[in-house]
């Protein structure tokens, strides 16, 4: 069995001769000592990790408009103006290009309630960039990076920490202490330490994604404007209008393109194949097979008034693969922001509907109450009670006792539960359905619609039966491969 550099330091001195050992272990170590205390996060240039998002926008003209997708994720830092800011900052630099931009973090959620929302709000999305930044569980933190990666091939831009009040400017940094002191049990490395220093700018380089030092970018500011963390804040920790500002010119000096110097990160494959159809045919249109290697595929074909096709997947219609449906966000508790569920699962094949779960005998302190969930297709679906794990009739709905956010939102917020509350969600198609439901629309420009067919597939092989293509038309497929696999 091969030990830790630690154990074996330590079993060394037990041994004879073991202080020598000991201590030429120790002279390896020496190396550490002259790295610079923030050489991790200066490993991350301004534009690295954002460069295929970057040259679709700089492609993008009138006759070729780009479509780009981007999401901002966290919590209330990242619910603030900045994000505004940066988004609107975007849209005029880029003025042909179609950009969707998202701001779906949720004030008060640290990363152990986001790593369960998330299923909800980042992956069905398919963002082309995801700019992540929240505090909470490090290992949460690696689990929602690690989904995107395997999930989608949208490039991830995270953030180190602002100082809030109470941070100390002369913070220690050494960044040799704070890898090597994680490594020894009992030694008390401050945790904004090592998560900045550290444990951030690991995880990025690991999974191959960006990273923004807005710590350093924030010290540097603080400093040579001789000013203290409050300057920059309304409260403790949140961004008054002069911090806004600073963040969002620190987070829009990320967003460039580099054509000059290897900024790439591995966001996984996204290939176009031309096909064409011949005009031999008597038919009006034809069928094409088509075979790709991903979980999602997107059609590039001209324009039309009217879109008629039809699909099919791994010899099935898209309407009877599983994992080609997701569940929105459910309602919020009364007061709140917050979803009532953090996550909803399925243990059948879902449908197009709507659904409510509507709560009755409430106790007091919220550590208990019935509900009764109707599906608008389904029907009255079965009872539950809070405590208990509830799997609906049909098994469409599965709900997770510790999935239910109301002790954490009664424990922060002091909610109040009334008989009758409703809670509410829908399950939206992952599919081109022709009819516009659901997350996936045609994105159209300038003499071409653009049409996910399907995304959210499991990674892999698959076979695309495609029926409706016109005679003597090039079509293009664009297939997406994720960079990553569950393991």
């Amino acid at each position: 069995m091969r030990l830790s550099l630690t154990r074996r330091l330590w079993c060394l001195r037990w041994t004879t001769g073991g202080l020598i050992a000991f201590l030429i272990s120790l002279l390896a170590l020496l190396p550490l000592l002259v790295i610079h205390p923030t050489s991790l996060v200066k490993d991350f240039p301004k534009g690295c990790g954002v460069q295929r998002t970057m040259a679709l926008l700089e492609a993008s003209t009138e006759e070729n408009r780009a479509n780009v997708k981007i999401l901002f994720y966290g919590q209330s830092i990242t619910k603030q103006e900045w994000s505004s800011v940066v988004g609107e900052r975007l849209r005029v630099r880029y003025p042909t290009a179609n950009l969707t931009i998202e701001n779906l973090a949720i004030g008060g959620f640290p990363t152990q309630l986001l790593v369960k929302t998330a299923h909800a709000d980042v992956y069905p999305l398919y963002p082309d960039l995801v700019i992540f930044h929240a505090y909470g569980s490090h290992r949460d933190y690696e689990t929602i990076v690690k989904e995107i990666r395997t999930r989608t091939t949208a490039e991830i831009l995270v953030q180190t920490d602002h100082f809030s009040r109470d941070d100390d400017l002369d913070e220690y940094t050494n960044t040799w202490v704070v890898r090597f002191g994680e490594k020894i049990p009992g030694w008390n490395v401050h945790w904004k330490t090592w998560m900045n220093y550290s444990f951030l700018p690991t995880l990025a380089k690991y999974h191959g994604i960006g990273l923004i030092d807005v710590r350093n970018n924030w010290k540097e500011y603080l400093n040579n404007n001789n000013l203290k963390p409050s300057a920059l804040l309304k409260d403790e920790v949140h961004l008054n209008e002069r911090g806004c500002n600073v963040m969002a010119n620190i987070v829009s000096s990320h967003l460039v393109y580099d054509q000059d110097h290897d900024l790439k990160t591995d966001f996984g494959t996204i290939e176009d194949h031309v096909l064409e159809t011949s005009n031999e045919s008597d038919r009006k249109s034809q069928s094409l097979c088509f075979r790709f290697d991903g979980n999602r595929v997107d059609l590039i074909m001209n324009q039309r008034d009217t879109i008629d096709l039809e699909l099919r997947l791994d010899h099935a219609i898209p309407a009877e693969i599983p994992e080609l449906y997701t569940f929105t966000r459910t309602s919020s508790l009364p007061g709140t922001d917050w979803p009532a569920l953090l996550r909803i699962q399925s243990n059948s094949l879902l449908q197009i509907e709507d659904w409510d779960l509507v709560l009755s005998d409430i106790k007091d302190d919220l550590s208990n109450f019935g509900f009764r969930l109707v599906g608008s297709k389904t029907g009255f679906d079965g009872s539950g009670e809070k405590t208990t794990r509830f799997v609906s009739n049909s098994g469409r709905v599965v709900i997770d006792p510790e999935d239910w956010n109301v002790d954490y939102a009664r424990k922060v917020s002091q909610i109040k539960l009334h008989e009758g509350h409703q809670v509410s969600w829908k399950v939206q198609p992952l599919f081109f359905t022709g009819d516009g439901e659901g997350l996936v629309r045609p994105m159209r420009g300038e003499g071409s619609v653009i049409i996910t067919l399907a995304q959210g597939l499991r990674t892999g092989f698959h076979e695309l039966v495609l029926s409706g293509v016109a005679n003597d038309e090039t079509v293009i497929l664009r297939t997406y491969k994720p960079p990553a696999t569950k393991q």
